[in-house]
């Protein structure tokens, strides 16, 4: 989301969502409190976000982050399952597979220091990509055409990271407009630059109106029925 300065007609790099689950021995506390997931848990967590990737490519963009850590319901109780997720970005789709390596040894290290069982499980997997001949189709055209009669001369990139890649990994032409959109992102003091968003959203508006038409009119499936009726197709 932007004013439009910035045109993807790409998705480079990737980005990897795994949940890393462990499993152990449950029990109450007095019957002792180790082995544990929770350690295991702690333990691989710090080393995660140990690693030095994202300080070594900081020009690539990458980026390591655990946003969920869940274990256990009461005090007195040992569980015998636990989880944290894991979401690894970077422009550099190596870097993104080389960072998931590393965590496999760093679970695998922990599991054998710890007696507790740790694997890693896809949650969401993008590598990015780009339709061969997106940067001369008609949809990029538009939209630099667009930012430049709104009064920008906007910057074209193949590096999107945005969820564009879900329609880019299946074939679909897509294209990220980026830009001025406000400040504080991902906090309670989060704010948005109305201004910016209303050029975005004019943006949208002049795309919609110059490709919408271009498109060929959508065929019924021969399964489908029509509405309140029978398949014309016998």
């Amino acid at each position: 989301m932007g004013d439009g300065r910035e045109v993807y007609d790409g998705a480079g790099g990737a980005v990897s969502w795994w949940k890393v689950e462990a499993r152990g021995p449950e029990g109450h506390t007095a019957e002792g409190a180790l082995p544990n997931v929770n350690q295991a848990l702690a333990r691989a967590v710090d080393r995660v976000f140990s690693l030095p990737h994202p300080v070594r490519h900081r020009d690539r963009d990458t980026f390591i982050n655990i946003g969920i850590i869940q274990s256990g319901a009461v005090f007195n109780h040992k569980p015998a399952t636990g989880w944290f997720s894991l979401d690894v970005r970077s422009a550099d789709r190596i870097i993104v597979e080389d960072i998931g390596r590393e965590i496999g040894t760093i679970l695998d290290r922990v599991g054998a220091e710890t007696g507790i069982s740790l694997a890693m499980a896809p949650e969401f997997q993008s590598l990015g990509g780009q339709i061969p001949g997106a940067r001369n189709s008609l949809l990029t055209r538009v939209a630099i055409a667009g930012a430049r009669r709104q009064g920008y001369e906007p910057t074209v990139s193949d590096q999107g990271c945005c969820n564009m890649r879900v329609a880019i990994g299946g074939g679909t032409p897509a294209i990220g407009l980026h830009g001025g959109r406000g400040g504080d992102r991902g906090t309670a003091a989060e704010w948005a630059d109305i201004p910016s968003l209303l050029d975005a959203a004019r943006q949208v508006v002049l795309i919609a109106a110059a490709v919408g038409g271009t498109a060929p009119p959508l065929k019924r499936p021969r399964s489908a029925r029509p509405p309140g009726g029978t398949s014309s197709d016998g």
